[in-house]
């Protein structure tokens, strides 16, 4: 058993891509291997696995979240915000005609609205915050080293909160992105087109020139700002990786921290004055091609319907790597290449009498006093898992070793 083992072992080194010269690129005669093609192609299927989970959830949150919310966007504001682009000279009152657009749509109704919104979810958070119960684990009572226990109104007082501190910055972000977007198109094309009448008059319904050709070359319609945020984004990286070995990188991971962010906004924002401004302007997201309502409507139509029929399948789609890899454990290492569950190898052999696994949870607060951090470690037993400071249960039937295996991020 043990000689099998060792050979089985050394034949499927490498796990996700074997040893090709040690056990052949064809197919495998042991049952083994993450998949059933020959060995050739575990390169392959590693890197389109590994894109797969880097895609989901940019993929989930485009199709799930931020589309809805461009629609719900068009549909509520993009009115007032082409209204806001589109301030007839003679109308102009303030010193900078960039931001009198800008001054106009803060006043409209709508507006108004989701600020009465974003103040009435904030005074909520408040009052949450003040008349919920005291976090026993850090009331002082209990001594330390002693478990605590939560009561039900404290979890229910707890939960609404955490909803309603969500709830209150996604308001937060909303109307900042949507007032940052109006501004951002006003400065853009009343600085690049020499002042509001000229805006007016080609981009506006009304104007001699309306509607203006977005796609001559000579004219540079349709400004841009993007590539300028990237290439800062890129210098300041740069800079920070060369100043790491006198800093230290502490300033690489902050400033990491805050490009993904910044992308993800100018992202969000240009994809917003795409929608809202494009009738008017016909400019560009990513291609040569302006705006168009017919294409538009057709991407959000296709958009919704994958969310309404991928979003039940959220959990199993991410979790394509973590069944990849625990599907490579099991045929590469496991005995003739097959999983079982870990409650069957109860006093079933001599050789490993009582098998246990470890692995480490890193978002579960301990209800112990004086435990701050989140890092808890599990063990996984034929008979039970958990741990001190999470509690025992019962090893589920369900639960197979290869899952218990992966979950260790052993091999």
């Amino acid at each position: 058993v043990v000689a099998k083992t060792v050979v089985r072992m050394q034949q499927n080194a490498g796990d996700f891509v074997r040893d090709f010269n040690r056990s052949g690129c064809g197919f495998s005669d042991d049952n083994s291997g993450c998949h059933g093609l020959p060995r050739a192609f575990d390169v392959v299927i590693l890197i389109c696995t590994l894109a797969i989970t880097m895609l989901v959830n940019p993929f989930f949150f485009l199709i799930c979240f931020l589309m809805p919310c461009v629609v719900m966007t068009e549909h509520f504001f993009g009115d007032d915000m082409r209204n806001a682009f589109c301030v007839h000279p003679a109308n102009v009152t303030l010193h900078s005609e960039a931001l009198e657009g800008v001054v106009l749509f803060t006043q409209s109704g709508t507006f108004a609205c989701v600020c009465w919104v974003l103040l009435g979810s904030f005074i909520a958070t408040l009052v949450a915050h003040v008349i919920g119960p005291k976090d026993p684990l850090f009331s002082g009572n209990a001594p330390k080293g002693e478990a605590v226990q939560h009561g039900t109104c404290f979890l229910a007082m707890h939960g609404l909160k955490g909803f309603l501190i969500r709830f209150t910055v996604f308001w937060v972000i909303y109307i900042g992105t949507i007032l940052a977007s109006t501004t951002i198109q006003n400065l853009l094309f009343v600085f690049h087109f020499g002042g509001l009448a000229n805006v007016y008059s080609k981009f506006c319904p009304g104007g001699a020139e309306y509607p203006f050709d977005c796609h001559d070359s000579e004219t540079g319609c349709a400004p841009v700002f993007e590539p300028y945020v990237i290439s800062f984004i890129a210098i300041l990286f740069v800079t920070s990786v060369l100043i790491m070995p006198y800093l230290g990188n502490r300033w690489v991971i902050d400033i990491v921290g805050v490009i993904g962010p910044l992308l993800l906004l100018t992202f969000i924002s240009k994809l917003v004055r795409f929608r809202i401004f494009g009738p008017y302007t016909k400019q560009n997201l990513f291609s040569d091609h302006g705006f168009d309502e017919v294409y538009w409507v057709w991407y959000t139509k296709l958009s919704l319907i994958l969310a309404m029929i991928l979003l039940p399948m959220y959990g199993d789609i991410r979790a394509v790597l973590h069944t990849y890899y625990m599907r490579c454990l099991s045929r590469n290492f496991f005995a003739n290449g097959e999983d079982a569950p870990i409650r069957d190898l109860q006093d079933k052999t001599d050789y490993c009498p009582l098998l246990l696994v470890t692995a480490t949870s890193s978002d579960y607060q301990s209800p112990i006093v004086g435990d701050d951090d989140t890092i808890s470690e599990l063990s996984f037993s034929p008979l039970h898992c958990g741990s001190t400071e999470t509690g025992f249960i019962t090893q589920p039937n369900y639960r197979t070793l290869g899952k218990c295996t992966a979950l260790t991020a052993a091999g």
